[in-house]
């Protein structure tokens, strides 16, 4: 089965920058390119251990969604993006450019929205398997048997896969789509959706475990434990509000190209001059010499 591998373009890049603030990377010239350095080290451990035959990568646009004009207070707690990610912005187009790995942004959606949409028309394709590569927990609603998460590992760590199985286990649910209502209760501190107040991660999931989804939810507050019935009533509006906001777009204006993620092998002076001189000499061993799949185009 072919292998799509999807990358949360600014999930990575924040990981790798926090990930070593304590000890950076820094050139000759005093540029700090850990998170570049993180995030072509992720592209080179999934070529070299995963065998993945498809990649693109999704990063936000600067452009508001949808989310924003639902909520303008969307995300607006979080930190200006640190510089030292958005001078690596640049070196990660060009990376991209040189290896003619798809990277895609699309006004109006973010990061996630690209994900699933992609993952979606994949799913679709018999032949894919897709690995949406990312910490983000909201990725979890679009976990199928054919879609699954590769969170990566952190200070030496193995990556974690969360499968099917694996995201049952960890929600307490069958279907995924269900993360979305137990998201609609818990909120989202991270994007600044408020949740109802009293009912944090376990509640939630308890209680849509039980109800099966947030209507079959509020049409029987009557049937759920007393302390939570004044609050689900007079939070109504809130939850269903909430359930719009996390629900990741799949219908994203985008087309899954099998030809242009297709992984092929490079090797150019060009391709060895970028990667010296942002000392990525470690990563060109992969980059450049593990045999990737025959063209099939």
């Amino acid at each position: 089965m072919k292998r799509l591998f999807l990358i949360d373009g600014m999930a990575i890049l924040y990981r790798g920058h926090y990930g070593m603030v304590n000890s950076p990377k820094i050139t000759e010239k005093g540029e700090n390119t850990s998170c570049l350095f993180y995030f072509v080290n992720i592209i080179s451990k999934l070529i070299r251990e995963e065998k993945l035959t498809h990649i693109t990568i999704a990063l936000d646009s600067q452009a508001p969604t949808f989310r924003h004009k639902l909520l303008p207070q969307y995300k607006q707690q979080r930190k200006a993006i640190p510089p030292e990610i958005v001078e690596n912005l640049p070196r990660i187009d060009e990376f991209c450019r040189l290896f003619k790995i798809p990277l895609i942004k699309v006004d109006g959606y973010e990061a996630d929205d690209i994900l699933g949409t992609l993952a979606k028309q994949a799913e679709e394709n018999q032949e894919f398997k897709t690995f949406i590569v990312s910490t983000d927990k909201d990725l979890s609603q679009l976990i199928t048997e054919k879609i699954l998460i590769w969170k990566p590992g952190y200070r030496g760590s193995k990556p974690k896969i969360i499968d099917l199985s694996k995201m049952q286990e960890e929600w307490g649910i069958q279907d995924s789509q269900k993360i979305i209502d137990i998201l609609a209760l818990w909120g989202d501190r991270s994007d600044n959706i408020e949740g109802v107040p009293s009912i944090g991660e376990k509640t939630a999931k308890k209680l849509i475990s039980q109800f099966e989804n947030i209507e079959n939810l509020l049409a029987c507050i009557n049937e759920t434990p007393e302390r939570y019935q004044k609050i689900l009533k007079e939070n109504q509006e809130l939850i269903h509000f909430n359930k719009k906001l996390v629900t990741i777009d799949t219908k994203c204006p985008i087309e899954f190209s099998e030809q242009e993620s297709f992984l092929r092998q490079k090797n150019s002076p060009e391709i060895q001059a970028f990667l010296e001189r942002w000392n990525l000499e470690e990563q060109a061993k992969t980059l450049l010499k593990t045999q990737t799949p025959k063209d099939p185009f």
